[in-house]
């Protein structure tokens, strides 16, 4: 089995691969999003009041964008 690796804004990526999955697409907006340091501006501009369980605020946020 392979090792998974974390996607972050140092992942390299290129579109020549030619097992690119449907998801490789958002790889761009996630490390332009973690180089505007787009977690840290939801923490502080956006207020959650009610504490969720499955994933943190700002996951739930990220997630509501990239599916858009």
């Amino acid at each position: 089995m392979p090792k998974l690796m974390k996607i972050g804004a140092a992942t390299p990526y290129d579109f020549q691969a030619s097992n690119l999955t449907a998801y490789g697409g958002l790889l761009p907006v996630a490390a332009m999003l973690e180089k505007l340091g787009f977690q840290e501006l939801i923490e502080e501009q956006v207020t959650i009041r009610r504490l969720t369980t499955s994933m943190p605020g700002f996951r739930f946020v990220l997630a509501m964008i990239l599916a858009l």
